[in-house]
């Protein structure tokens, strides 16, 4: 059962994807993305907010013995935590017990590490590198098709800080995005430049 095609909104559907796992005896669901589920009413920047819509769905976690793994996006402005780099208000990885981040590995572009940004279940894990393979099939009329598949390349020594935040000595870089009438006035300025100041 795909519960986005049904149209699923939190917290107003919070019984039904109750329903579902139970259904289903699911033992994880996931919420890819997030923003995508939360109510129009709610802002996704309000710790209120987020609560109101996560906290239900932790107590249906609890009840049911789900997992229920949520996906959200990065800011693109840095941090000096990585706990703080999740798109959306503090109180989502507040919700959960275990915050995971995944970078692509500075040492291979081909490899991406999964990293841990908070955990209330023990001490901090080592992060793990992996990559993905294709695998390819062969249907019953003889068609193929194809799917990834992951293939992990053991611990990584670098961590959700390493690769999140911003490191000793580093600034944020200002990202400026020049407006439309900002380029236009400049092309005027070099044009009048170029002509001795009149046209």
């Amino acid at each position: 059962m795909v519960l986005g095609d049904a149209g699923i909104t939190l917290p107003r559907d919070i019984p039904a994807i109750r329903r579902a796992i139970l259904l289903a005896g699911a033992k994880l669901a996931v919420l890819d993305p997030l923003m995508a589920y939360m109510g129009s009413h709610l802002k996704a920047n309000s710790d209120q907010d987020v609560r109101q819509a996560l906290s239900p769905l932790a107590h249906v976690a609890e009840e049911t013995g789900c997992t229920i793994l949520v996906v959200r996006h990065l800011r693109k402005s840095e941090s000096s935590t990585a706990i703080y780099r999740g798109r959306g208000s503090i109180g989502i990885i507040g919700q959960a017990r275990i915050g995971l981040a995944v970078a692509q590995d500075p040492g291979d572009a081909n490899k991406r590490v999964l990293m841990v940004t908070k955990s209330n279940l023990g001490p901090m894990p080592t992060s793990l590198s992996f990559g993905l393979a294709q695998w390819t099939g062969t249907l019953s009329d003889g068609s193929d098709y194809g799917a990834s598949y992951v293939v992990w390349h053991g611990k990584s020594d670098r961590t959700a800080e390493d690769s999140l935040t911003l490191q000793d000595g580093q600034r944020p870089v200002a990202r400026v995005k020049a407006r439309p009438h900002v380029k236009e006035g400049q092309a005027l300025r070099d044009i009048l430049l170029e002509a001795g100041g009149v046209r």
